[in-house]
């Protein structure tokens, strides 16, 4: 016992060092791994210490119990006295009669079931007389135990075996003659002989083992030796699973607090890769989903700021522009009225048109700009987008030239809730460019059907077989700056998107330079 507190004190010691040492190695970033160690080993040593303690403490006293003193000589002369209780009649037949004497008569009067007697001469066993008086019938392999062993036999000195046989409780008992011979007999005797005899030489067993652990585990302390291994492996499983534990814990968290630093900095190009399938996993894939969106969210936080930016710019140009045109117009009609009254030169003539056409150009500009300063919030109803395609194809029909438009309008596409001049404004913005990237010969096809996307209704599809734009000019054209017409201004494409973005919608697009261009919209 007292082996057992001191390896307890020792193995706590040097927990307890292992446990400072650690605080000191790694400081603050082995906080949690120490508290968590520190409550696994608070869980593995309050309940296993006590518990070791008492099954140690209570199989040392039960073992003494059970090991009284003399115990085993008491058992070993019970079954001496069974024995001889046993072979009584066997001795006392085996004395008074010799082999001569023996009959059948003789043995059923004295209770011997059968009777052997054997020379042995020059190791040759040869069989003198064999009388059976019962109907139990030993096989020769029992009977011819003790003969075919003569060498384990002292001549004179009785000896015998206690057996159950097919339910019969039976004794062979054989002694060997000075002259070489053995006699042998055998005969019933009353089970609860071999029943008790048994269960006597089991107990001596049992009492045999208990000694062995006594002397071998208790006495040597071996028991108490096993408990503090067993104690010390529970402390040393508890480290290592702990560590193990606060690394799973630990690595994904600091994987979490690394990409949150550099989403902090402005870095929203970092995903957290958590390899793992617990909630672990599921906080990564939130965390990259919430970068994901913090990154679009930011996309469409400076493409509305450019927007507003240019807006107000084109509400300033318009507003100069305007201011402009304005006299310049009159002083133009007047010059123009003029011209009809006198006969000016024709390059003078030529001259006047070149400024009424650039003077044309400016008024269109600053109007676009004026519309796109000004764009409204969308007056929402309910409308069927094929009628709407139908009027801007019978509008724009006379100004498409030998430019096919072929609709194919899907009568049952559900109603959307929109605004019927902005929808129109932008099937008439994307027309008008179709028909302005084609020559004459290719075709605009307008389409609508049921979106294949659940979050929207309808899908409203232009495209066209004209010149088309490569990847460089395609990754620009929603840009305010960005045109590729002479006297464009770059805003056509940005209002469209700006209003598809007011009804919630979505815009794709994609062209092949040569083969022409294709325009999706999600309402």
């Amino acid at each position: 016992m007292k082996f057992f507190i001191i390896w307890i004190f020792i193995i706590l010691g040097i927990t307890l060092s292992f446990l400072l040492l650690i605080w000191k190695k790694d400081g603050r970033n082995s906080v949690f791994r120490l508290k968590l160690t520190a409550l696994f080993i608070m869980f593995v040593v309050v309940p296993t210490v006590p518990l070791a303690f008492f099954s140690a403490n209570l199989l040392t006293h039960s073992v003494n119990m059970l090991l009284l003193p003399g115990m085993s000589d008491v058992l070993s002369k019970s079954v001496d006295t069974i024995r001889r209780q046993a072979e009584e009649r066997g001795s006392n037949f085996l004395t008074d009669f010799t082999p001569v004497q023996w009959s059948e008569f003789l043995l059923n009067q004295h209770k011997i079931d059968g009777a052997i007697s054997c020379k042995f001469k020059k190791g040759v066993i040869s069989k003198e007389l064999s009388i059976k008086a019962s109907e139990i019938n030993l096989p020769d392999s029992v009977l011819t135990g003790f003969i075919k062993r003569p060498d384990k036999l002292v001549p004179g000195q009785a000896v015998s075996r206690l057996f159950d046989y097919k339910g019969a409780s039976c004794l062979i008992m054989a002694i060997m003659h000075e002259d070489s011979s053995l006699s042998e007999i055998y005969y019933t005797v009353p089970p609860y002989m071999v029943e008790t005899k048994n269960k006597i030489s089991r107990a001596i067993e049992i009492q045999s083992t208990l000694s062995i652990l006594k002397n071998s585990i208790i006495e040597k302390n071996i028991i108490w030796s096993i408990a503090v291994i067993f104690i010390g492996l529970l402390i040393f499983l508890s480290f290592y699973f702990a560590k193990k534990l606060a690394t799973q814990i630990d690595r994904p968290v600091r994987k979490l607090v690394s990409g949150m630093e550099k989403a902090r900095r402005g870095d929203l190009f970092t995903y957290v890769n958590i390899n793992s399938r617990d909630e672990f996993k599921f906080l990564g894939d939130s965390f990259n989903n919430m970068i994901e969106d913090l990154k679009i969210s930011r996309e469409k936080l400076a493409a509305a700021e450019r927007i507003a930016a240019w807006r107000q710019a084109a509400r300033a140009i318009s507003h100069e522009i305007k201011n402009s045109l304005t006299p310049i117009s009159l002083s133009l009609r007047r010059i123009r009225n003029y011209c009809k009254e006198n006969n000016l030169p024709e390059n003078v003539r030529e001259s006047i048109s070149t400024v009424e056409e650039e003077l044309n150009a400016l008024e269109a500009m600053a109007s676009e700009f004026s519309e796109f300063a000004r764009m409204p919030e969308p007056d929402k109803e309910l409308i069927n987008i094929n009628d709407v395609a139908s009027s801007v194809i019978m509008l724009m029909q006379p100004f498409s030239g030998r430019v096919e438009i072929k609709a194919s309008l899907d009568p049952g596409i559900p109603q959307i809730n929109a605004d019927r001049k902005q929808i129109k404004r932008v099937i008439i913005n994307l027309v008008k460019n179709s028909i302005e990237a084609c020559k004459s010969g290719d075709q605009i096809k307008l389409l609508t059907m049921p979106s294949d996307k659940n979050e929207y209704s309808v899908k409203l599809v232009v495209s066209d077989s004209g010149s088309g734009m490569d990847e460089d000019i395609l990754g620009k054209i929603f840009n305010p700056d960005f045109t590729t017409k002479r006297k464009g201004t770059g805003l056509g494409l940005v209002i469209i998107s700006k209003i598809i973005e007011d009804h919630g919608g979505k815009i794709e697009v994609s062209s092949v330079k040569n083969q022409g261009t294709t325009i999706v919209i999600y309402l």
